[in-house]
């Protein structure tokens, strides 16, 4: 089965979820100005991390998206 999860940190850096992660790989993507979730580059001990922090507050059952920075031409 060929399925990734890529999350881009910079133009030349991604991270791909498929071989290391946790249950956040299941947030869906949606363009920035309409995401309720951001993503923040961390550096925690001197490696970089991706925190998602929420933009409001929601309500509960609320379903999370972030704008992963991936962008396939012609994809919906």
């Amino acid at each position: 089965m060929s399925v990734s999860f890529l999350y881009s940190v910079t133009k030349t850096v991604n991270i791909d979820a498929r071989y290391k992660s946790n249950r956040t790989k299941f947030i869906n993507h949606r363009r920035k100005e309409l995401a309720n979730v951001e993503a923040k580059l961390l550096n925690v001990s001197g490696q970089i991390r991706v925190g998602l922090f929420v933009r409001a507050p929601l309500a509960p059952g609320e379903e999370l998206f972030f704008d992963n920075g991936y962008n396939v031409p012609g994809w919906v």
